[in-house]
């Protein structure tokens, strides 16, 4: 089974069913609404949500995304297929964060000037799944993961904030954070 998530993602899931077409007996896409360009893709499930900042679409696909995985046999092996942009398009919120939050969050991250990967540590701690968390729903089938890069530095744990990926060293916030988004950030 394979799940593509980003901007690219429907030109990713496009040539993994070129490659591996009878070897993929599902898939769920999610990408930007707009980015489909016509495509259609045997077997799968087609979801679109927003970008840059999530809304109710990132939540809905943040939740079928994680029904997929729970429905999934034990004996599968998963493809992922990761591109810039998912950071936006699936989310799953912690106890007590907002979609009003999670929004405006990034929307202040989107005004910050901050590089992205600090953007990302924050994404990070206002989400279930991002920071590598989203492997402890994968029930412990293996996971190949490929990633197309939009980030200075191509570090897998900040390509979508690192759905399969936890940064790899201590994260420290930056500096003269507003003290509402002190209130809404979880330890990652």
């Amino acid at each position: 089974r394979a799940v593509a998530i980003g901007k690219a993602a429907p030109a990713m899931l496009a040539g993994a069913f070129g490659s591996l077409d009878g070897q993929l007996e599902r898939a769920l896409l999610i990408t930007k609404h707009g980015h489909l360009q016509g495509r259609e893709f045997p077997r799968s499930e087609i979801l679109e949500a927003a970008h840059p900042v999530p809304d109710a679409s990132s939540l809905a696909a943040g939740a079928r995304l994680l029904e997929f995985l729970a429905a999934a046999p034990a004996d599968i092996h998963w493809l992922f297929l990761i591109s810039g942009g998912a950071s936006s398009l699936v989310e799953v919120l912690p106890e007590g964060v907002s979609l009003a939050g999670v929004q405006r969050v990034n929307a202040w991250l989107l005004a910050s000037g901050l590089p992205i990967e600090r953007m990302n540590a924050l994404r990070r701690r206002v989400s279930r799944i991002k920071g590598g968390r989203l492997r402890e729903y994968l029930g412990g089938r293996p996971a190949r993961v490929l990633l197309i890069s939009d980030v200075p530095g191509d570090d897998p744990a900040n390509i979508g904030s690192g759905l399969l990926h936890a940064a790899t060293d201590a994260e420290t916030l930056p500096d003269q954070l507003p003290s509402w988004l002190l209130a809404l950030v979880h330890p990652v």
